[in-house]
């Protein structure tokens, strides 16, 4: 489930709206959630380029970061989801690289 919707044509600017419904459905389901971000993927291909075959290729570089579930913490609200979500995926995909190793641990732990 992408929480963004869609790929991000510009990640420079921060994550598009986060739909809660990620959190919504693992709560209901009673799965955890497991974030994962990808960075690079608007200099490969943009979702405004429609014809595939005539998209400008900018790059071929991607990285995908796949996070650890959190040691026993569920998320409480979509609220906790949004805020983690944003932080932790936005910050890997605006700069391809996580957050400092302390702020990343506090995000995932609660």
């Amino acid at each position: 489930i992408l929480p963004e919707g869609q790929l991000n044509p510009n990640p420079e600017k921060g994550l598009l709206p986060i739909f809660k419904g990620a959190f919504t459905l693992a709560k209901l389901s009673r799965r955890p959630i497991q974030m994962m971000s990808l960075f690079g993927t608007h200099r490969l291909w943009h979702p405004n380029d429609m014809d595939l075959f005539k998209t400008k290729v900018e790059g071929r570089n991607i990285s995908v970061r796949a996070y650890p579930l959190p040691k026993g913490h569920r998320f409480t609200s979509g609220d906790e989801f949004e805020a983690t979500f944003q932080n932790v995926v936005g910050h890997f995909g605006m700069y391809g690289k996580d957050l400092e190793e302390d702020e990343l641990e506090q995000w995932l732990d609660g």
